[in-house]
């Protein structure tokens, strides 16, 4: 798992998280995804950003969980890490852009 601040000020505010879990599947083990989380107060703001680009907004302790993915085999890391990323940074970018205003 890997965690990357998204804002941080006098502390962070919020930041994105991709890892691998497991899964109860027998057949699939393990999948990949990703989240954007933010403190509490901003919730909402992370809500109006995800709900903005007609995604569901799929509530994890403290943000967003993007829809994970699958690894299907013959899948290099590359396209999973790009399609992933794909899916998280730009709600990230949104949150970013409205919580600094920019």
């Amino acid at each position: 798992m890997t965690q990357v601040p998204l804002l941080v000020v006098r502390s962070w505010v919020a930041c994105v998280n991709f890892g691998l879990w497991a899964t109860q599947d027998d057949g699939q083990p393990i999948k990949l995804g990703g989240h954007v989380w933010t403190q509490q107060r901003h919730i909402a703001d992370l809500q109006r950003v995800v709900t903005a680009r007609s995604i569901p907004f799929r509530a994890v302790p403290g943000g967003h969980g993007v829809e994970p993915i699958l690894p299907k085999e013959g899948q290099s890391f590359r396209q999973l890490a790009e399609d992933v990323a794909g899916r998280t940074v730009p709600i990230a970018a949104d949150l970013y852009a409205a919580l600094t205003g920019t």
